[in-house]
């Protein structure tokens, strides 16, 4: 192999493949170590405990046969709203994937959005809760 790479100049350096493979490897391990749910850390807690609250009024609600008049929806879309905004602009400018931040914020955030403004539907389905589990198992930081 190396005699080709000798005779022929056209054929690129052996070592380019090696520093290549590296960094492959250092982004395989970057993606899995985003993979992985931190349900532990103090963003996490707070963003679900604020999510779990927001979808127990609604479920408490419902259950007294009341409706909340889209109150918790507002609150919802303001707080778990720019938090998510947040943090994908964060990824965005880390990552550079401008195309894939946005759309996978308006996918999460959207279909939530669209389930808790369904009257009844939104205090049965934990949507907030869903959302922020569904943010960080997509996008830890």
């Amino acid at each position: 192999m190396t005699e080709a790479v000798l005779e022929n100049p056209s054929i690129a350096n052996p070592e380019e493949f090696e520093d290549e493979a590296s960094i492959l490897a250092e982004e395989e391990a970057d993606f899995k170590a985003r993979s992985s749910v931190s349900v532990t850390g103090p963003e996490a807690i707070i963003m679900f405990s604020l999510a779990f609250i927001l979808d127990c009024i609604g479920w408490l609600i419902l259950l007294i046969g009341m409706d909340d008049f889209f109150i918790l929806d507002i609150t919802g879309f303001f707080i778990i709203g720019i938090w998510m905004f947040m943090r994908v602009g964060s990824i965005v400018k880390k990552y550079k994937y401008s195309n894939k931040g946005g759309k996978k914020f308006f996918k999460r955030f959207g279909l939530s959005a669209i389930i808790e403004s369904i009257p009844w539907v939104g205090g049965l389905i934990p949507s907030w809760t869903l959302a922020v589990y569904f943010e960080m198992k997509n996008n830890p930081l």
